[in-house]
């Protein structure tokens, strides 16, 4: 009896503690971005921020990214995924803004700035921007996520000259400046290895796209 009793309790305290834990989640409230909100063209949304302002180096330019949270299905749960919808550009000197993407409705998954320390490179003066860009469901899942296809697209560090490379890749696997100064970007479609390679300042100049040749097992 006594041992049905202590399990009775341990078991009441453990389901009282769920309970808080469920009331606490469920009533929570988060910070109400209005400029983000104002950006997305929706009214108190509040899983939408403007991150803080960083300097782009050897620019002066300011940069933040305005992110939006989305809640995914896990296992018998759920899980919160943040991606970047947009950045946003300012430059001090000419007071003037702009946004890196004329349209809010895909999602940056995936940035890379350029050069960076990674590989052995200075990075007091950056050359280019990379993202990832996905803006279709393609795998049908109903919801946009990195595991959609990606079109891997290009900016100077002020955020102008937006263009695309490549559309239609599964994943992105490694963005780089060459020796020669070009920009290297190996993708993967499916089982097949793929490079573009592309100049960081002459966007005039059509990127070259070949496959890599996987060797035979």
């Amino acid at each position: 009896a006594w041992l049905r009793f202590v399990v009775g309790v341990l078991a009441t305290a453990i389901l009282c503690v769920v309970a808080v834990i469920f009331v606490k989640d469920a009533t929570r409230t988060r910070h109400v971005d209005n400029v983000a909100n104002v950006a997305l063209g929706e009214v108190k949304r509040t899983d939408a921020t403007l991150g803080n302002f960083e300097t782009v180096n050897g620019v002066g330019v300011l940069r933040a990214p305005l992110r939006t949270t989305h809640d995914h299905d896990y296992g018998s749960g759920s899980r919160e995924s943040v991606f970047v919808r947009n950045y946003l550009f300012y430059d001090p000197e000419s007071r003037t803004v702009r946004w890196l993407k004329p349209s809010m409705d895909s999602l940056i998954t995936q940035t890379w700035s350029l050069p960076n320390a990674d590989h052995g490179r200075k990075t007091d003066h950056t050359e280019v921007f990379v993202y990832a860009i996905t803006s279709t469901d393609t795998n049908d899942d109903g919801k946009l996520t990195e595991l959609d296809q990606k079109r891997i697209a290009v900016s100077s560090p002020t955020g102008e000259d937006l263009r695309v490379l490549v559309d239609g890749a599964d994943r992105v696997n490694e963005a780089r400046l060459t020796s020669a100064g070009k920009l290297l970007v190996l993708y993967s479609v499916g089982a097949k290895l793929y490079a573009v390679e592309a100049s960081t300042v002459q966007s005039a100049v059509a990127p070259s796209r070949y496959e890599i040749a996987l060797p035979g097992r």
